[in-house]
């Protein structure tokens, strides 16, 4: 029997609403309660949000300088402006860069103390030696730049402790520009910890003319021993104190050069 154009009709109808349905989505299957509770949990996580990063109760009302020996921590705390800034945005590197002129700073640490406490704790860069020229005197950091003009008064009291290199040739420095290579530092800090064994109370500066690659010793006696740092320093300090242990009695009254490795001129 010949389904009739009715029947065809009526059977393609079907087939598209049962198709229809097929692809329907699916209503969800939460509750009221149970859509309440997200969108209260939603509403806690944004409230939670605003507590911690813009409420009043993290603003930060103190702040601390630690580790200052010759910067002052008023002038960095002033600089670091970090009062009234929520603690929890606040991050060291919107700090350091408040604090990028300060050039002596070489590490910063930001501590949190909650609610509203912050400590900066700073460390400062090392003096290695101190740097005359022109009747100037200069702290010298261990990389061989200059950061720090001082004066005469300072060199005797909070520095006097520092070895001084005296640059005979008066050239010019700038500060925060190394006045040495790295390779200087390093020899100089070398000889700095052997020299004091062998002439305890005895050193009185370190002299640099033409070049800063030859250098002296000068003792208080008005002596002098010349090193160089192209040349193997070890080797140089070695030669030195096998002198020391046969012939002590020359280190007091000749002029030394250890320039030449494994030997040491004597006159």
């Amino acid at each position: 029997m010949s389904l009739t154009n009715r029947t065809r009709r009526n059977l393609v109808r079907e087939q598209l609403t049962v198709g229809w349905r097929q692809i329907e989505p699916e209503r969800s299957s939460l509750s009221w309660w149970q859509r309440l509770l997200m969108l209260a949990f939603g509403i806690g996580l944004v409230w939670l949000g605003w507590w911690l990063f813009y409420s009043p109760r993290f603003q930060v009302s103190k702040v601390t300088v630690e580790g200052t020996k010759r910067l002052d921590p008023t002038q960095i705390q002033q600089e670091a402006a970090v009062e009234k800034e929520n603690i929890f945005r606040l991050s060291t590197a919107t700090v350091a860069a408040r604090l990028s002129n300060q050039t002596e700073i070489t590490d910063l640490e930001l501590v949190r103390v909650l609610p509203q406490t912050v400590r900066l704790v700073i460390t400062e860069r090392a003096p290695e030696f101190v740097w005359k020229t022109t009747d100037n005197w200069y702290l010298v950091d261990q990389k061989g730049i200059v950061f720090r003009q001082i004066s005469f008064e300072q060199l005797n009291h909070e520095y006097s402790y520092l070895p001084r290199v005296l640059d005979v040739a008066n050239v010019q420095v700038n500060l925060n520009e190394p006045v040495v290579p790295r390779t200087f530092v390093q020899a100089f800090t070398n000889i700095k910890e052997v020299i004091p064994r062998l002439f305890p109370d005895q050193t009185d500066y370190y002299e640099v003319s033409e070049t800063v690659y030859d250098f002296d010793l000068v003792l208080k006696n008005g002596k002098r021993i010349r090193f160089n740092i192209l040349s193997n320093i070890g080797q140089q300090l070695a030669a030195l104190e096998q002198l020391a242990a046969k012939r002590p009695d020359l280190l007091e009254h000749s002029y030394i050069d250890l320039r030449v490795e494994r030997w040491a001129y004597i006159r």
